[in-house]
């Protein structure tokens, strides 16, 4: 039996058992490669790091298909680069370069762009491998597998596996896996990038919305906070976001309920709020102005999900509109004051003028001396009454020395409690080493009385009343040097506080309004505080108020701190003089009086009414004319163009110039030469003729 050949039957059964074994072959590596392919996706979809992705791909795949050396490296076309990042190695067999030229390989590129995959069984034999032999030889490369990965239609990324020893014809199931493997890296890769994008921007966003200057917030419909910012949680007061996502909205932070019922409305109506101011209450119980921006977020059939949106607190820059305000309304009626104050020195010009007059000519036991007296005096606290208009208006000509604010303070807390009541308690706290001030001695002691004897009378059963200075330095991001009110820098600080009746906070806008006054009807003229406004304005400072009703009241005068040493005030006048006055002005009643008045004490007077007749007086008068009375404010030619004028035909001309206006608020047109003087209207006979001396001596 043994030495027989089988049977046509048993051939039969041989070959077909051969078949067999070589389809389960074919079957089991097809179930292998299959399994390895969906290995190797789930775990891509189970890690989100890219570079992880391309590693375990690239060493499972090179086990499985037995190579000497498997590469995948990162593709960047403009820089003309192939860049390996990960690669597998045989033992013996040498490593990948670190960087290699894109164009070296140019035509195996175009193939494997086009094809998916190139695969060269003989680098000897393949003509795609022709030009790039000797690197292949220097390399030991006898067959490889090129695997592109595209993103967007250009390269990104390839994978290679290459056989040192022998060439290799790779099967086209072996292509087939790799395409498919090398496609699923690819999304995989690209889905990596989309994970690392996303997680990116979230952590922008998130980095955005954690340290953002203004609150981030979205709240329910119901009123109810879903989650807010640290910024909010600041802004209101709240210890963390956590305290503030428990509060009520309408109950807890709205001051005016129905604001946020307008702003809901909007939100319904329009879908959107935009920049809409209202105030909020802190957890402090304080307020502040917000401006919010939002939206509605809704789901497919329209109903509100929630909002959300930002605020942004503008307290500061209400405040600075506000200060804005008041201090373009304070010019505006400054310049109405001055300008009633001026006409109306015209008048009082003439009515002390002629009541000196009349008192001059009446003997002492006269019955109308007592009346003319009234007039004058009548008439002098009508001046007092302008000159305090026009010091709130500009502060006054005098020029500003250096003073030392511990030394007013001083002295005026002497002369206070020598004439205050007993109750009053007077206290001073002196800071040491003040620093000097540039102010107009007797203005600063005017603003301060003012401010006593207004702490004085909020005190009618007595109390404490305290003048306190110290220092202060406002940086460039104080409130008031932002909006351009003051200059940054180093500040002495004045504070008057009484333990009187306080001000309603609705009271505390108006005070410094000329006229306007708490007290009761004839117990104030309403320009105590409109002058301390003025005298602290005029040297550069600004003036806080703090005031709660039954606590008391505090006034702060911010004064610009000086470097040099406090000066001492001189002064030295001399009368004599006499001949021919020129007197220039368009009121009538004025030349009358000032002609009188210059008359009555030896002068001789020549009248014009305005500065074209004055000028032909002059001119034709000249060697006669020791002095020129010149009215600055007057119709057709003012005093300071006819002065112009007058030097022009006589370098040593004197002349007076007269206002109801005070000299700051003519500013430098007025010239300030050794032949001029200013006089301020209304002015009595002993200033008129002292300065007509003066200039004539």
């Amino acid at each position: 039996m043994s030495g027989e050949s089988p049977s046509p039957a048993e051939r039969t059964l041989l070959v077909s058992a051969a078949h067999l074994e070589e389809v389960y072959e074919q079957v089991r590596r097809a179930a292998a490669r299959e399994a390895l392919l969906q290995r190797l996706i789930a775990r891509m979809y189970e890690s989100l790091d890219a570079l992880e992705i391309a590693r375990g791909s690239l060493e499972e795949l090179a086990r499985f298909l037995d190579v000497d050396q498997a590469v995948f490296a990162r593709i960047e076309e403009e820089r003309d680069l192939i860049e390996p990042v990960h690669e597998y190695c045989k033992p013996g067999v040498p490593g990948a370069q670190p960087s290699y030229r894109l164009s070296d390989y140019a035509p195996l590129v175009e193939v494997g762009r086009r094809e998916g995959v190139l695969a060269i069984s003989d680098v000897e034999t393949h003509p795609l491998a022709r030009s790039i032999l000797a690197p292949y030889r220097s390399l030991g490369v006898r067959s490889v597998l090129y695997a592109p990965i595209t993103h967007a239609e250009r390269l990104s990324a390839v994978f290679w596996f290459t056989m040192t020893s022998q060439p290799r014809v790779w099967s086209a199931e072996e292509i087939e896996l790799v395409r498919a493997i090398s496609h699923q890296v690819g999304l995989a890769l690209r889905h990596a990038e989309f994970y690392q994008q996303a997680r990116q921007l979230e952590e922008r966003y998130r980095s955005i919305f954690e340290n953002a200057v203004v609150g981030i917030y979205q709240s329910t419909p119901e009123g109810r906070i879903l989650t807010a910012n640290p910024a909010l949680a600041r802004m209101l007061g709240y210890e963390s976001v956590e305290e503030l996502l428990r509060v009520d909205i309408e109950r807890d932070l709205y001051v005016d309920v129905s604001e946020r019922r307008r702003n809901m409305e909007t939100l319904h109506r329009t879908g959107r709020l935009d920049g809409a101011e209202f105030e909020l209450r802190r957890k402090d119980g304080g307020r502040i102005f917000v401006q919010e921006y939002a939206r509605v977020v809704a789901d497919a059939e329209g109903r509100v999900l929630f909002y959300e949106g930002l605020l942004i607190d503008v307290t500061d820059r209400r405040r600075l509109q506000q200060q804005l305000l008041q201090a373009q309304r304070m010019e505006s009626v400054g310049t109405l004051a001055a300008g009633v104050a001026h006409n109306f020195n015209n008048l009082l010009t003439v009515i002390l003028g002629y009541a000196s007059l009349l008192l001059a000519q009446l003997r002492p036991e006269d019955p109308a001396r007592p009346s003319v007296q009234a007039i004058e005096q009548a008439a002098q606290r009508a001046a007092e009454l302008t000159s305090q208009l026009l010091l709130f208006s500009r502060p006054a000509a005098a020029p500003p020395v250096m003073v030392d604010v511990n030394e007013v303070v001083e002295r005026l807390a002497r002369l206070l409690r020598g004439s205050f009541d007993a109750n009053i308690h007077i206290r001073t706290e002196l800071a040491s080493e003040v620093r000097p001030v540039r102010i107009i001695p007797a203005q600063l002691e005017q603003a301060l009385m003012n401010l006593c004897v207004n702490a004085r009378d909020a005190m009618p059963e007595g109390g404490q009343l305290t003048l306190r200075t110290e220092h202060a330095v406002l940086s460039a991001d104080h409130p008031r040097v932002r909006a351009g009110e003051v200059l940054a820098g180093a500040y002495v600080v004045v504070r008057v506080s009484d333990t009187g009746v306080g001000m309603a906070p609705e009271q505390i806008p108006r005070i410094f309004d000329p006229f306007y006054t708490t007290k009761e009807v004839g117990k104030g003229t309403g320009l105590g505080l409109a002058v301390v406004y003025g005298v602290v304005r005029g040297a550069g400072g600004f003036i806080e108020v703090e005031s709660r009703l039954g606590r008391g009241t505090t006034f702060a005068l911010y004064l610009p701190a000086a470097t040099e040493a406090p000066a001492r005030e001189g002064s030295a006048a001399s009368e004599r003089a006499r001949p021919k006055i020129l007197l220039v002005d368009d009121e009538p009643a004025v030349r009358r009086v000032a002609t009188l008045i210059l008359s009555r004490y030896g002068y001789e007077v020549l009248l014009a009414s305005d500065g074209a007749e004055a000028l032909e007086i002059y001119r034709e008068r000249q060697g006669e004319i020791a002095l020129v009375i010149l009215d600055v404010t007057m119709p057709r030619m003012g005093g300071l163009a006819c002065y112009e004028q007058l030097l022009r035909l006589n370098p040593e001309v004197k002349v007076v110039l007269c206002s109801g206006y005070n000299l700051e608020d003519l500013g430098p047109r007025v010239p300030m030469r050794p032949g001029v003087r200013f006089l301020q209207k209304p002015y009595q006979i002993e200033e008129l003729i002292h300065t007509v001396r003066s200039l004539l001596s």
